[in-house]
């Protein structure tokens, strides 16, 4: 009787183990379904966002390597010139605690058609689209170069996405600094430098973020130089350290972009000019960005 107690127990401790076994699997399996559904959602409500140009909603949506402050972020999404018309979820797959791989069809006005590689993650119990992830990280700037070696292409654990957003204004405080924003745009046909925008600055550390876009074939090179300088009543001098050298090839699915911080700039209503230099003088290359001061 007693060997039938035992054995009856014993039954019955497996049985519920199984049964809690199944019944977490059950529950796992529920969360990630809802998670993927919120997240398919989430595509479906940027791509309609896009078309409407909400900006306000796509920076709710969305957060950016380029452009991690949300201010930045919803500037640079209003006076982008090549606004995404096709935005659609092709795969999505769980990696790990608050961290999906989407890949994302992605079609615009001026671009070829790809696909590209989204992470989401989970912020503040909401899921939200990292974009700008294909970027090559050189000296602290992410710019988007599809032909670098090591472009910034593979997608990282959510404790980087999470670190890098929550201490990204202790690093590099660009709205917090920023009292105008300026813009500029040029063309060069061929080789050599001009002077672009002016501006009386107010930060000892402007941030520039632009693009450029060579004519002719896929693949082509830019070599572009920024140089900041003091505007003077003869003309204009060169300040120490402010050039910053961009360089690498242009590919019609993508812009590369530029985006750099400068340091020790004179503040206090100096001045400023930004020239803009061409190094190569293959083809025509257009330029346009934003000073951030």
């Amino acid at each position: 009787m007693k060997k039938l107690i035992r054995f009856s127990s014993m039954v019955l401790g497996v049985f519920c183990l199984l049964n809690f076994s199944v019944s977490g699997f059950v529950f796992a399996e529920s969360k990630n379904n809802d998670e993927i559904q919120t997240i398919k959602q989430i595509v479906k409500q940027y791509e309609q966002a896009a078309l409407e140009g909400n900006w306000e909603e796509l920076t709710y949506l969305s957060r950016d390597l380029r452009w991690p402050d949300r201010d930045l972020l919803e500037y640079n999404l209003s006076t982008m010139e090549d606004k995404p018309e096709v935005f659609k979820l092709i795969n999505i797959v769980k990696l790990e605690d608050n961290l999906y791989k989407t890949t994302i069809f992605q079609k615009s006005k001026n671009s070829l058609p790809l696909e590209v590689e989204v992470p989401v993650i989970k912020e503040n119990q909401e899921w939200k689209l990292v974009l700008g992830q294909n970027l090559d990280k050189t000296n602290g700037d992410f710019i988007n170069l599809k032909n670098s070696n090591d472009y910034y292409s593979s997608i990282q654990s959510y404790d980087f996405y999470n670190n890098y957003f929550l201490t990204y204004k202790e690093k590099t405080p660009i709205a917090a600094l920023a009292t105008s924003v300026v813009y500029y745009s040029i063309t060069f046909n061929t080789q050599g430098s001009r002077d672009t925008s002016k501006w009386k600055n107010n930060s000892s550390s402007p941030r520039i973020i632009g693009w450029q876009q060579p004519d002719g074939g896929h693949g082509n090179w830019i070599d572009i130089d920024y140089s900041l300088r003091t505007v003077t009543f003869w003309g204009s001098n060169e300040i120490s350290g402010a050039t910053k050298n961009f360089k690498g090839a242009y590919f019609e699915s993508d812009r590369p972009w530029f985006s750099h911080t400068y340091s020790n700039i004179p503040a206090n209503d100096t001045e400023i000019l930004l020239r803009i230099s061409n190094n190569d003088n293959s083809y025509r290359v257009d330029i346009a960005g934003n000073v951030y001061n």
